[in-house]
């Protein structure tokens, strides 16, 4: 689809220029309905008409002049709640032209970069002289970029699934707790290049209705971008469970890069990435924190973000109804 060729300075070009013709054409009918009365007047005048006939003329002729007056102010006020409402939707338009945009591009990239890596994997394995080390070493790699793009591929899906109404879960009773902790570990399990601390401490047991396949992406992709969005020499990352009346609420912080307190909220739409589309240097398709807020929702549960500003690190909040038995 393309995006809209009338601009926010032609917009309200447009509005100059009509709320310029409604005033104007309001002053002139003003003025045509001043000198109609001014020529009744000395009509009556002349006619030997009293002077509390041509007050009562004068008042009607005022009454209806402020009747004019407030029908302009209301069409004006129609013509710029219009001209908003028109702007706002073409903003927004925009805006998610320039995400789908972004977003082709980056799965684009996502798709061949590891697509390129492992096509140069399998050329060396297919070398005579290569070693068996060689070949222990480039195996990992190569399934590495090959879970990186079914994850990628599985996102994919999902989005189309919920755009659908066809996202169903599978959900059954987990140990949440038990569930939080075999995440971390798999997460401290694989290779990062910047160190990597992540804290948490079970202690209360809690239990929840949930699919564990899918709420284990929306934990999954939460951690990830902890880390990808991390300029610190060490990451950290801490995570808490909490029960709060009959929710069970999991929280996770990081040391990250933070966002300003105006984009929490946009972090979880479809497609949104922080920063600048000129000058990211973080890549990603905007769809992982979108599919969190989807599959969160899906489990009658909530997530918010909350951040100090940049270079503050970030606060995830997921709150989810604690298990009850039927």
């Amino acid at each position: 689809m393309n995006t809209p060729k009338l601009t926010s300075k032609t917009a309200f070009a447009i509005f100059i220029i009509l709320a310029f013709l409604l005033i104007s054409q309001t002053i002139w009918w003003i003025t045509f309905m001043e000198n109609l009365m001014e020529e009744k007047n000395s009509t009556a005048l002349e006619l030997g008409a009293s002077a509390e006939l041509i007050e009562e003329f004068a008042r009607e002729s005022r009454s209806r002049h402020f009747m004019l007056l407030m029908e302009g102010m209301f069409f004006l006020i129609l013509i710029i709640l219009g001209a908003w409402l028109i702007f706002n939707a073409l903003k927004k338009t925009r805006e998610l032209n320039l995400r789908q945009q972004n977003f082709i591009l980056a799965v684009t990239h996502e798709l061949k970069t590891p697509l390129t890596s492992i096509k140069l994997f399998l050329n060396s394995l297919q070398s005579i002289e290569i070693s068996t080390d060689k070949k222990n070493e480039i195996i990992p790699k190569i399934e590495e970029n090959v879970n990186r793009l079914q994850k990628l591929i599985e996102n994919i899906l999902n989005i189309g699934n919920i755009e659908r109404n066809d996202f169903r879960l599978n959900s059954k009773k987990l140990n949440f707790t038990e569930f939080l902790n075999e995440c971390c570990q798999n997460l401290t399990s694989q290779n990062y290049q910047k160190n990597l601390e992540v804290s948490y401490s079970p202690g209360e047991t809690f239990f929840i209705n949930a699919d564990k396949q899918e709420l284990g992406f929306a934990i999954d992709a939460i951690l990830e971008n902890s880390i990808k969005y991390n300029e610190s020499e060490k990451i950290k990352i801490s995570l808490s469970l909490s029960k709060r009346d009959n929710e069970i609420v999991l929280q996770f912080k990081d040391n990250g890069i933070g966002v300003l307190p105006e984009e929490t909220d946009k972090i979880f739409e479809r497609f949104y990435r922080i920063g600048s589309e000129l000058t990211r240097a973080h890549v990603g398709t905007g769809i992982g924190l979108y599919l969190v807020r989807e599959i969160v929702n899906a489990h009658n549960g909530k997530v918010e973000a909350f951040s100090e500003g940049e270079q503050k690190g970030l606060t995830v909040k997921i709150s989810l109804p604690e298990y009850e038995k039927k």
